[in-house]
């Protein structure tokens, strides 16, 4: 590491292999792991689709990493810069990803704690009186809550079932107890990242992400074998879960992940994917156009593989020990801690560890660029590549720390995940548009930003601090109780239920939907024994699904899946309203400064830094060098026309996706 390309892009030397290696590490890591066996294990597999979703934007990551490629820059706040000149929006972005990174790294300290947690328990003969109520305030918790499902919970108990549900939402209820303390642990784990990456910047991540993936493989397949061997199979595993726990699309009475919702988290995945800090850092990296966008789909497509694994492991954690669980964030590390034998439960350690580690070091490597280059160079000017990098390696150990703060203070993986994914599109829908509309203008984006932060942002955060707010009878509602009847196949526990003689006999079974709060992630007694205490909200308050009942939206009336609908829509839909109005209004960018961004744009990425360097020349005396491409002469847009490697590129891109679709679906019926 001799300057702040080599730190921060590794050169721009990495080759195919390597990229791949990067993108796979980088994309899948034991977030994801813990993160969809968690959901799969509360939903069924629908729950897999908040991950699975990008299996459909993997072929536009054969366009998008070109772009990346192609602006030639360090991070994405030069990108603002180049295309509107001016330093406020770099600046604005800077703050934006300092902000957002803990966040992401925080989420990854998150999960690996949690499946550590489930995989160092403590033996019951240690639990202290405390420890033991929550155990037992537990088990009679899902001994009630069955009786609740099925219509059979007594009278006389429903008061307790009330009590014991606000104690599970509060996170007071355990099935188990650990050794681990989560302060100890994100320290000395924040530790070990911060020692490579400081000493070996982006490519020290580039080389043990190659290492880390080969473990990540054998961690996402391990436990699988396993759990079917105890299970009986994959007939055994159809026989202990109930038929809506296969579904693909999950049934809209019972399910949060249906085909509908899937479409809304995919449209803000695909928002906020452009604004991820690793983007330019990542595809800059590449030796070329070709490392770019093969690195980025082969790399895209493992990961869905690891995804079917995982969302196969929360099934059989669910099949095996859903009357055990308590906390479904915690089911990898309980699956882990039951099915492996001591060795076992090493390598997966060591594998959970550096899988995480490998998401860890490189968004710890991306946002000490954007802080040193578009906050700190600019306020402490011409100083020596020794001085920034060293800066550099401040930043990674502040925002290492920063993100044990987050998670020591965060609601759970999913929220945090749900949130990061709404924050995203602020910056996501300007990227998206600059890179394709002539007539985005940088004052509407800095309007966008303000208001999208502050509403989608600050404020569903800022207004549940106030006591009034979170306890307030208008904003503590819930949907209304539902009631489904169907025919299923009839499983183990319904034939030990006394519902059936057989497994897979016809019946006709009814179903409780639980009320789920309508505007905040949890809503509990403020004392759970207190049939007269109010109730508060916590966590996020859902601004998108109240504005939506102002627009005269029954928010009461909508399922799970409705409400997630409705957030993800507006939260997709909102930005762009915004920046195409905003533009419409305000000054627009120079048109010199516009030709020479998408002249650079249109040119292809040459194999040499000094024959690349002739091209852009060419391209910048001759800005009308490649306008034969543009798909849309003579208009605001930019798209270009496909060349034969772009469509060949994207048509086997979505052959693969069939396949991947098809291989889930023969996973989920084999056996049936």
């Amino acid at each position: 590491v001799k300057g702040q390309q080599d730190f921060y892009l590794a050169g721009r030397k990495l080759g195919r292999v390597i990229q791949f290696f990067l993108n796979f590490g980088n994309m899948t890591d034991a977030n994801g792991a813990a993160s969809i066996s968690s959901v799969v294990f509360r939903n069924g597999i629908g729950g897999i689709w908040i991950g699975l979703q990008t299996l459909f934007m993997t072929p536009y990551y054969w366009f998008m990493n070109v772009w990346f490629r192609r602006v030639r820059l360090v991070t994405i706040s030069e990108l603002f810069t180049d295309r509107f000149g001016g330093k406020s929006l770099a600046t604005l972005y800077a703050l934006f990803a300092v902000c957002m990174a803990p966040l992401s790294i925080g989420w990854g300290y998150l999960v690996s704690e949690k499946v550590m947690e489930a995989m160092m328990v403590k033996p019951a003969i240690t639990y202290n009186s405390e420890e033991k109520l929550q155990i037992q305030n537990y088990a009679e918790f899902k001994e009630l809550k069955h009786l609740y499902k099925i219509d059979e919970l007594p009278v006389e108990k429903q008061e307790r079932y009330a009590s014991l549900q606000s104690l599970q939402s509060r996170g007071e209820l355990k099935s188990y107890v650990s050794y681990i303390n989560p302060l100890t642990f994100f320290v000395l784990y924040g530790a070990i990242v911060g020692i490579y990456i400081v000493l070996g910047g982006f490519e020290a991540a580039a080389i043990t992400d190659a290492v880390q993936g080969i473990l990540i493989i054998v961690f996402s397949f391990i436990l699988i074998p396993f759990g079917l061997i105890k299970l009986g199979g994959f007939s055994g595993l159809h026989a202990k879960l109930p038929a809506h726990m296969f579904s693909m699309f999950g049934d809209v009475n019972t399910s949060e992940y249906t085909w509908y919702s899937i479409l809304a988290i995919l449209l803000i995945s695909w928002i906020q994917i452009h604004s991820v800090i690793g983007n330019m850092s990542i595809a800059g990296s590449a030796k070329d156009e070709m490392a770019a966008r093969l690195g980025a789909v082969t790399g895209g497509f493992s990961k869905r593989f690891m995804l079917i694994a995982w969302g196969l492991c929360g099934l059989i954690a669910y099949g095996l020990y859903s009357n055990v669980i308590s906390d479904a964030d915690t089911s990898w590390g309980v699956l882990s801690n039951n099915l492996l034998c001591t060795g076992g439960i090493g390598l997966m350690l060591a594998g959970i560890l550096a899988a995480n580690m490998s998401s860890l070091d490189a968004a710890a490597v991306q946002l000490s660029a954007l802080f040193v280059r578009n906050l700190y160079m600019p306020i402490f000017k011409d100083k020596s590549e020794k001085h920034y990098v060293f800066v550099g390696r401040v930043a990674i150990i502040v925002v290492l720390a920063l993100g044990i703060f987050v998670a020591m203070h965060a609601m759970g993986i999913i929220a945090l995940l749900k949130t990061m994914l709404s924050i995203g599109v602020t910056f996501g829908a300007p990227i998206v548009l600059l890179f394709f509309w002539r007539g985005l203008t940088k004052t509407a984006v800095r309007l966008e930003v303000v208001i999208c932060l502050l509403f989608i942002g600050v404020l569903p955060w800022v207004l549940p601090l106030s006591n009034s707010f979170a306890e307030s009878k208008k904003f503590t509602i819930k949907t209304h109780k539902k009631e489904t009847i169907s025919n299923v196949s009839a499983t183990g526990k319904d034939v030990t239920d006394g519902f059936a003689d057989t497994i897979g006999q016809s019946i006709v079974k009814k179903n409780i939907k639980e009320p789920v709060p309508v505007y905040f992630d949890s809503i509990a007694r403020k004392n759970p024994f207190d049939p007269n205490s109010p109730v508060v909200g916590s966590g996020r308050f859902h601004i998108e699904i109240y504005c939506s009942h102002l627009l005269g939206l029954d928010v009461q009336s909508l399922s799970s899946a409705g409400l997630m609908t409705t957030r993800f829509v507006f939260d997709g839909v909102f930005p762009f309203a915004l920046l195409f109005i905003f533009s419409f209004f305000t000054k627009k960018t120079d048109k010199e400064r516009l030709d020479k961004f998408y002249s650079k744009m249109k040119t292809p990425v040459a194999p040499t830094p000094e024959a690349d360097k002739l091209e852009l020349t060419k391209s910048y005396e001759n800005p009308k060098r490649f306008n034969h491409l543009k798909l849309f002469p003579n208009s605001n847009w930019e798209f270009c026309k496909w060349t034969k490697v772009d469509t060949v590129g994207f048509l086997l891109c979505w052959g693969a996706v069939a396949f991947i679709l098809a291989f889930l679906w023969f996973i989920l019926n084999y056996g049936k």
